[in-house]
């Protein structure tokens, strides 16, 4: 319920077609299959069967044309460019995942305010790069109790979501949704338990998105037998040794 060595020099020619060969295959399996449509250069065109690699990995800060306007794709890449053209590849994607973990205790009581509330210290970044799209998926996992006031009967159950840049992520939350649940009163603040969740976007266009986490707990009314009067039972959520990650799935078109 309710979780990528260097040898001496020997064949310098030979030598530089690997690695531009590894980054083309770097960038072959790190590139979204999105085609650009895009023409930038002369000595690119449409024939040509990398114009749509070509115009992204210069979109994107990659790769950089000359200063004539054109790109020339069959020229040779140097050892030092091919170092400048991975490092910046590796900038552009390495905001693509996020990661926090916190052993802050936070607690949220529904005498204080149903309403959601940031869990401390819950919070990442991560990175959609310019000439991609995708999804983000979030996981956040917790150790948990959801304690009732003592002496009632009451469903309880308290609640978790999880939002990017705002809004809460899917599949969105009903108001009956438990992350933990006080087991009809059956939870104490010593009944820890494990308890994990997965959240995710639609495709969402380049940009920085702030990944949260917020909870609260429910509130609801006693279950009594007339002539008794119906009393509020108020929940709290504990949480504990919480981990939130979220990383971008990159669309395939």
């Amino acid at each position: 319920m309710n979780l990528w060595e260097d040898t001496p020099a020997v064949a310098p020619k030979r030598r530089r077609g690997r690695v531009l060969a590894g980054i083309a295959v770097a960038a072959a399996i790190l590139v979204p299959s999105a085609a650009m449509a895009i023409h930038q250069f002369p000595d690119v065109p449409d024939s040509n069967p990398f114009h749509d690699e070509i115009d992204w990995s210069v979109d994107a800060g990659i790769f950089n044309g000359y200063a004539d306007g054109t790109f020339k794709p069959a020229n040779n890449i140097t050892r030092q460019a091919a170092a400048a053209n991975v490092q910046r590849m590796y900038n552009l994607f390495a905001g693509t995942s996020g990661v926090i973990a916190s052993d802050t205790p936070f607690s949220r009581d529904s005498a204080d305010g149903t309403t959601y509330v940031d869990v401390t210290g819950m919070t990442t970044t991560v990175v959609i790069p310019p000439g991609t799209s995708g999804r983000i998926v979030a996981d956040f996992s917790a150790e948990s109790t959801c304690v009732q006031d003592a002496g009632t009967f009451f469903s309880g159950y308290c609640k978790v979501q999880i939002l990017s840049n705002g809004s809460a992520m899917n599949p969105t939350l009903s108001d009956d949704f438990a992350f933990d649940s006080s087991d009809n009163a059956g939870e104490s603040f010593a009944s820890w338990e494990s308890h994990a969740m997965r959240r995710y976007t639609g495709i969402l266009p380049p940009g920085t998105y702030t990944i949260k986490a917020q909870a609260a707990a429910a509130r609801g009314t006693s279950f009594c037998i007339p002539p008794c009067t119906p009393s509020t039972v108020d929940n709290t959520l504990s949480l504990d040794d919480m981990v939130l990650t979220a990383q971008v799935l990159f669309a395939d078109s």
